[in-house]
């Protein structure tokens, strides 16, 4: 654990060429930036283990390129969209979310 702890600057979502981001294991707070969506290379995305919160978003559907995502223990709410499992992802982990976050339908 590095132990970075404090908001996410709206300002990565400037990084368009980012591919790979691995920022687990810290203190980050706060909500995803909307702007996160330019990302258009990101392939990998790790966030487990911080205190994001807020709406798990639409964001994370348009992260084209993705196919490796954790957002394992942290803080977010709301419905996770079926849409996120069709995407073509290597690996998924949504675990340790609210009960809310789950659609009640049954996922096969």
């Amino acid at each position: 654990m590095v132990g970075i702890a404090g908001y996410w600057p709206k300002e990565l979502g400037l990084l368009m060429d980012l591919a790979l981001l691995r920022i687990k294991s810290n203190r980050f707070c706060g909500t995803v930036p909307h702007k996160f969506n330019r990302l258009k290379l990101l392939f990998e995305l790790d966030l487990s283990n911080n205190r994001f919160a807020g709406k798990f978003h639409w964001v994370f559907h348009q992260l084209l390129e993705m196919k490796f995502l954790d957002l394992r223990f942290n803080e977010f709410e709301g419905t996770v969209s079926k849409k996120l499992f069709d995407k073509n992802l290597d690996a998924i982990f949504i675990n340790h979310f609210p009960e809310t976050c789950f659609s009640k339908r049954k996922l096969t």
